[in-house]
């Protein structure tokens, strides 16, 4: 049965980075940084990546962002040293560019008050993401955690919602829902049989969407009936 309201769910299924997390002048600052240091014959602190650009990548694997960023394929050997730069530089930086969007913490915590649950979907490495949990306090309340380490493969495919729906024991899909910011979000919902929102926050247009998702969220509070 199709639900009416966001807030009739009983599984929430939330991205991390531009859902939760306002990160995207870390994100940028960091291909920025990326750029300079590992192709310095294409970039200079004159002539970084596009913000428009970096803008699309976000929502894909690390390894798929550096490739994009430094426009040629990488080894496994260069991906490890690149992930060590991307992962340092974000925990030195993140208290100047980043930032909790507004009332996620009250939304999370209505959720979990009214009983129901709440899983971060997200393809942001665990160690690169368990800092920013634990700093703003996220990890203590939410059900469950899937990052890229938990699956074979990643957003859009439904592995990561299937893994979070397993660890939340949601059997039903008309009982879950996706939410995110990018495409892949969207189209992980729709790939694995559940509800879809895009965050209104998120700066993905939504003619940018192979398809349209079920739900579009003004604020958090949506999710709770406000």
């Amino acid at each position: 049965m199709t639900k009416s309201s966001l807030s009739d769910f009983k599984y929430y299924l939330f991205d991390f980075d531009g859902t939760l997390f306002d990160s995207f002048d870390l994100i940028v600052a960091t291909s920025n940084a990326c750029a300079c240091k590992y192709r310095p014959d294409l970039f200079t602190e004159n002539n970084l990546p596009d913000r428009a650009f970096v803008e699309t990548l976000i929502g894909r694997s690390l390894r798929d962002m550096i490739q994009q960023i430094l426009q040629k394929e990488i080894t496994d050997e260069f991906y490890e040293e690149a992930y060590k730069f991307f992962r340092t530089y974000q925990q030195s930086m993140f208290h100047k560019h980043a930032k909790l969007f507004p009332n996620v913490m009250d939304t999370i915590r209505g959720l979990k008050t009214k009983g129901h649950k709440v899983a971060i979907v997200t393809s942001r490495t665990r160690p690169t993401l368990l800092p920013y949990t634990e700093h703003f306090g996220i990890r203590q309340i939410v059900d469950a955690i899937v990052s890229p380490e938990d699956v074979e493969a990643h957003k859009p495919d439904p592995a990561p919602v299937r893994k979070a729906m397993e660890l939340l024991g949601a059997v039903d899909p008309a009982e879950v829902v996706m939410i995110g910011d990018t495409e892949f979000d969207i189209e992980a919902g729709h790939n694995a049989g559940v509800s879809s929102c895009l965050v209104g926050w998120s700066a993905t247009p939504l003619e940018r969407l192979p398809r349209a998702p079920t739900f579009i969220a003004r604020t958090m509070g949506d999710f709770v009936g406000i």
